[in-house]
């Protein structure tokens, strides 16, 4: 008789769990499909994402979506064919937000934390910016104010239509080999020469050592209708050196934010498994360890940030003869929010997905280091962070 109880115990202790997995596995299936068929019909906005990623259990991540679904059900309208025509690939985040989220909770939160271990015994991160004054990081934000500001600009209706479409671009240069660092580089038509330098210089030195686990690419919109020979002589470059996308816009210096946001389409579509974005100009010198060592001491303290030399205080330019010119109409606050400049910028991937949607919905001011790392980071409240890695020199025009 004892013998027969134990084989019973024995028998029915996996029927049991094996019951419990089913039930609880039947459970979290109907929470996201229910999640992937609200998130589909515009019910709730996709970039629930990225908020998220600042917290690093499922469960937190799953109670906020929910409850930022039931809140903005009743304002949002946004179907998902209203979001492709923002043009550009849709990443995952964009599409299919519930499963996003799962899988970068679970790879990022974990992983990231893990990396970071690893690269601080190794003796990799060689600044801490609490240990530089020059280094500025903003105080953390509760998960309360975080969730708040993200969910009034998710709240906001899609006013911006960006187009991106590519006339040619490495797709798989990111998935060839695992990518932490994606450089974004945005260049002219006719910068043949400054191509070539950045090429011969740091940051292409940086990439090409394999354990770095970085990737470079330059971006390049259309030269004007009249200018045929230098679009062949793009194509033909961009063929010899796999390092360009070549935009099918044209190249022009008040489209820097249509330019900027591209880059930023281009990394989450082709290289979402990079955790860091860095972008310089193409006659920028910079140090690029410096600027890859500062992203991995910043993360230990914060999740979400933009960081590089930081402008406070700086007014708009009203001279209507000035390359930077902006009307009141334009932009009427008499300064602007603390921003970083264009020549050096670094987002973790996760702060990328954040920004990318904010620009979608506010109004947007075509200086794209204003409105990108300054009006939409204070819309979202991410941290704007000034770090002297960061420092960059414009080499000479010559």
């Amino acid at each position: 008789m004892l013998l027969t109880s134990r084989k019973s115990k024995t028998f029915l202790t996996p029927v049991i769990c094996l019951a419990v997995l089913l039930a609880a596995g039947k459970v979290l299936f109907d929470v996201r499909l229910s999640d992937l068929q609200s998130s589909l019909t515009g019910s709730r906005p996709p970039p629930a994402l990225a908020y998220s990623l600042s917290h690093a259990d499922t469960k937190t991540v799953l109670s906020f979506l929910d409850r930022l679904r039931a809140d903005l059900e009743t304002s949002l309208k946004t179907s998902q064919g209203e979001s492709e025509s923002q043009g550009g690939p849709l990443p995952t985040s964009h599409t299919e937000p519930k499963r996003y989220v799962l899988q970068e909770v679970k790879k990022r939160s974990r992983s990231y934390d893990s990396v970071i271990r690893d690269k601080s015994s190794a003796g990799n991160i060689v600044v801490s910016a609490r240990e530089n004054s020059r280094n500025e990081i903003s105080p953390k934000l509760s998960d309360e104010e975080g969730e708040r500001s993200v969910a009034e600009v998710l709240a906001k209706p899609l006013v911006n239509k960006f187009y991106f479409k590519y006339i040619s671009h490495p797709r798989d240069l990111c998935s060839k080999s695992k990518t932490e660092t994606i450089f974004v580089i945005p260049s002219g038509p006719g910068n043949f020469q400054r191509r070539e330098w950045v090429r011969s210089r740091d940051v292409s030195k940086y990439v090409k050592v394999a354990a770095h686990k970085a990737k470079m690419l330059f971006f390049v919109g259309r030269p004007n209708k009249e200018n045929v020979t230098i679009q062949r002589q793009l194509e033909k470059e961009a063929k010899t050196y796999g390092d360009m996308a070549l935009l099918d816009f044209e190249d022009t210096y008040k489209n820097i934010l249509t330019k900027h946001l591209s880059m930023l389409n281009w990394t989450m579509a082709y290289c979402s498994s990079a955790m860091y974005v860095i972008r310089t100009d193409d006659d920028a010198r910079v140090d690029a360890a410096k600027m890859v060592s500062a992203m991995w001491s910043i993360r230990r303290q914060t999740e979400n940030f933009v960081v590089g030399v930081q402008h406070v205080g700086q007014k708009p330019i009203r001279y209507n003869k000035h390359r930077y010119y902006l009307s009141l109409e334009d932009f009427p606050d008499p300064t602007f929010p603390p921003y970083v400049l264009g020549g050096a910028i670094g987002y973790p991937m996760t702060t990328v997905h954040l920004l990318y949607q904010a620009a979608l919905r506010l109004r947007p001011v075509w200086l794209d280091d204003v409105f990108i790392t300054g009006i939409c980071t204070r819309a979202l409240n991410v941290p704007v962070i000034s770090h002297s890695n960061f420092t960059f020199v414009h080499m000479k025009k010559t």
